[in-house]
């Protein structure tokens, strides 16, 4: 299950470099600049530089464990956990850092505990099982390089076993060399040949059942972790699909975060305006209009914007307005704009004066 590991860790270091890195690049740049513009600020340099290294330490650790755990696992547990503890240093124990720290931290666990015992290569302990014939015991190399250079037959054999790889010729030499008689050489390479061949076509050990339910239990939570990641941070996008906001809410509700309502400005209209002096009050006029949303989406409100022109076409007056201000007592902005819905509008302003010729809306 090195695999696995490995590209766990290389996606999970990805996915901090692409939040951490850049973001700690900027924070880190900007601060340094602060601590660079008057004397007495070098702490804040210095805080500065620590953010930018670490915020791309951390993340490349993580990459490089990932790529290195495919050959060397228990290495790339090592920098794996090396990336974790950077990215827990500067992110803190928060829920930030532990987006990012946690599922490192498993993967380096995981990949520590993907080390497979190796057979052993040790010329002193590896012998054949059949034949009655040693075959890989310790030998003299200096004397095993002579006789491959000056003995075409035993040259011939070796070349043969080669292509099972190296550890097959030393198998050889360390079987022929004990006996240095040419009467044992067929014997011997048919042996040697034959364990490579059985090495080659042997059924891998089948996995205990329950290292195999461990393994797919610890791959499930990273894949959910990797999931809950992504819905953590594009929360805002997917907020813009309703049949995915009731899930948002109840995924909120348990990572501590806030479901943003999703802004789509030209899903909004005005309909049914209307600029008329205030029958009630002198110098005041009253603005009336709809406010639709052709949005399929629950949205949040917009500023509204209000401005009156000359007959140049100059501003000579402005007005925004946050829905608290301009949407009907009783309603409450934090519930967002309901799709397909639309609200009446109904506002009073200072009359701009008989300067003002034409008016415009603008949502913000």
């Amino acid at each position: 299950m090195r695999k696995a590991a490995g590209i766990a860790g290389v996606l999970f270091g990805l996915f901090a470099l692409s939040y951490v890195g850049l973001y700690g690049s900027i924070v880190g740049s900007f601060v340094g600049w602060l601590g660079e513009q008057g004397p007495g600020s070098a702490a804040l340099s210095t805080w500065g530089a620590n953010v930018r290294l670490l915020s791309w330490l951390g993340p490349l650790l993580a990459i490089a464990g990932g790529i290195i755990t495919f050959s060397a696992p228990r290495l790339g547990a090592t920098l794996l956990a090396g990336g974790a503890v950077a990215l827990g240093y500067l992110l803190g124990s928060g829920t930030l850092g532990n987006v990012f720290v946690i599922p490192i931290g498993v993967v380096a666990i995981l990949a520590y505990f993907s080390e497979s015992p190796k057979k052993s290569n040790d010329p002193a302990t590896e012998n054949t099982s059949g034949g009655g014939i040693r075959i890989y015991t310790g030998f003299d190399r200096a004397k095993w390089n002579a006789l491959l250079q000056y003995d075409e037959d035993i040259r011939a054999v070796a070349d043969k076993v080669q292509r099972y790889g190296r550890r097959w010729v030393d198998k050889l030499a360390a079987a022929y060399l004990p006996l240095n008689d040419k009467a044992y050489l067929q014997k011997i390479e048919q042996e040697v040949v034959a364990a490579a061949e059985a090495e080659i076509t042997a059924e891998p050990p089948r996995a205990h059942p329950l290292a195999t339910a461990s393994w797919s239990a610890g791959i499930l939570l990273l894949l959910v972790t990797l999931a809950g990641q992504f819905v953590y941070f594009q929360s805002a996008n997917l907020a813009y699909y309703p049949a995915l906001h009731p899930w948002l809410e109840r995924f909120c509700g348990l990572a501590g975060c806030r479901v943003p309502m999703p802004r789509d400005l030209s899903d909004l209209a005005i309909l049914d305006r209307r600029v008329y002096d205030d029958p009630s009050a002198p110098n005041a006029l009253v603005i009336s209009l709809i406010l639709q949303n052709d949005a399929a989406f629950r949205q949040a409100y917009p500023r509204l914007q209000v401005r009156f022109f000359s007959l140049s076409g100059r501003v000579i007056a402005l007005r925004r307005f946050a829905p608290r201000e301009y949407l009907p007592q009783g309603a409450d902005p934090a519930a967002g704009f309901q799709a397909h819905g639309s609200v009446p509008v109904t506002l009073q302003i200072v009359d701009p004066g008989k300067d003002a010729v034409s008016y415009d809306f603008e949502f913000r």
